[in-house]
């Protein structure tokens, strides 16, 4: 926060004590606006939800559950640990299963590797949001900082709630990320970041609203 003045702390992995130093860590990124994201863990219900990733149920930190390449919470693997029942519409889940790493033999799954590809995702978004030629475009943009924000954002990707999850298929914030009959390579790009500009603006704009 203080040296590298980062955007995203990403912790994947946690602990079953709460620890007050981390909490405070923690609070002082959301007054920085600084996103901190916590994997749940990979023990399904064998023991909660592990500190810090559990304080995603009071909008403090952002936790991401697994899903398979089918953007379904995946009855083959076993591991992800029940949503928080009072924060079902902040329980949001990525791609965590059967990830492929260049010069590494072994697939990997888990909530870490769910967590670092949410982490990715809202890195890109914050990136795009400070592009010059579309930052005037995007209305409230500081609130993709926030921990409400970004949830905000993830649930344009979710529109399919499974088993309690609010599945991400990230590629539904364009309408199309094809090119379009007619249309040549550039103008199919400035046509796919109005649309996310647009996908932003709904999304943030639920925010203010809510």
């Amino acid at each position: 926060m203080e040296e590298w003045k980062v955007d995203i702390v990403l912790l994947p992995s946690g602990f079953q004590t709460a620890y007050n130093g981390v909490k405070n860590a923690i609070a002082n990124a959301n007054i920085c606006g600084i996103l901190t994201f916590a994997s749940p863990s990979n023990y399904g219900n064998c023991t909660d939800i592990y500190f810090p990733g559990r304080l995603y149920s009071h909008g403090k930190v952002i936790t991401l559950f697994s899903t398979n390449a089918m953007v379904r919470a995946s009855t083959a693997h076993t591991f992800n640990p029940s949503p928080i029942p009072t924060a079902e519409h902040r329980s949001f889940a990525v791609l965590g299963e059967y990830i492929e790493l260049e010069n590494y033999e072994a697939l990997l799954s888990g909530t870490s590797f769910s967590t670092m590809i949410g982490a990715g995702v809202a890195a890109r978004i914050i990136d795009f949001s400070r592009h010059r030629d579309y930052r005037g475009q995007l209305r409230g943009a500081n609130d993709l900082r926030k921990v409400e924000g970004m949830f905000s954002v993830f649930g344009k990707m979710a529109q399919r709630p499974d088993n309690g999850y609010r599945c991400m298929a990230p590629w539904k914030l364009l309408r199309s990320a094809r090119v379009m009959d007619g249309e040549d390579r550039p103008a199919s790009l400035r046509r796919q970041r109005s649309e996310l500009c647009d996908s932003l603006n709904e999304a943030l704009g639920d925010l203010s609203n809510a």
